[in-house]
């Protein structure tokens, strides 16, 4: 069997802001005051990891950390499932395609691996029109800050759902951390610039394989076979 676990933000669709917005919102519901992103980088890193940069850039403490994470985790879904009403998620290009092509080879189970917390991700994908059910395993932003930490939490789910260790797994992300995150577990990996990296940029932490888009589903199909 052949796992392909894949990214949900830039990857599976383009989020169009939902997340950042409702993330500020959820943290101005928990905390009673306006939180602004600031500096805080969201591409390619966990929800977790993202509110813990969120709090402190906003003048919180750690201990604000301690208590806020689990209520903000809590209201963020709310806030998720309002921005998406308004400005729906789209799939990104040929995703539609390539998954109903997956969805029917023999030998291959698809999974997530996605810093969102595990029901926005699922709130995001019914936006856009992709069914959560697709995926059989998946490792979540609120499972852990560290992206790194993700895929065996995906391949030991795989094992106990399906009844077998993959026996090639590789993460389709569109960052720089989707590419490590697989590295580091000695899984190969998909890189795809249809979120804030170019091919050029994505091409230079050396994925396995690297596309603009999705859309020449024959060639992906080969690559993720190979």
């Amino acid at each position: 069997m052949r796992l392909v676990l894949f990214d949900v933000d830039g990857t599976l669709l383009d989020p169009r802001g939902l997340g950042s917005r409702a993330m500020l919102a959820a943290l101005q519901q928990v905390f009673g005051r306006p939180f602004s992103r600031n500096s805080v980088r969201f591409a390619g890193r966990t929800d977790r990891a993202i509110v813990h940069d969120l709090i402190l850039a906003n003048g919180g403490s750690q201990t604000d950390i301690e208590w806020g994470m689990a209520a903000v985790f809590r209201a963020l879904p709310r806030h998720v499932r309002a921005e998406a009403k308004q400005s729906p998620p789209i799939p990104c290009p040929g995703v539609p395609v390539l998954l109903d092509a997956l969805r029917e080879a023999e030998g291959i189970a698809l999974g997530l691996v996605t810093g969102n917390m595990q029901g926005v991700a699922a709130i995001k994908l019914e936006s856009a029109g992709i069914d959560p059910s697709l995926f059989a395993v998946g490792a979540y932003g609120d499972q852990s800050a560290d992206r790194n930490a993700l895929p065996p939490i995906a391949l030991r789910e795989a094992e106990a759902v399906l009844g077998q260790r993959p026996r090639m797994a590789v993460v389709v992300g569109d960052t720089p951390a989707d590419i490590g995150c697989a590295r580091v577990n000695g899984l190969r990996s998909l890189a795809v610039a249809t979120g804030p990296y170019s091919v050029e940029e994505l091409a230079a932490h050396r994925p396995d394989h690297v596309f603009p888009d999705l859309a020449d589903c024959a060639a992906v199909l080969a690559a993720l076979v190979s």
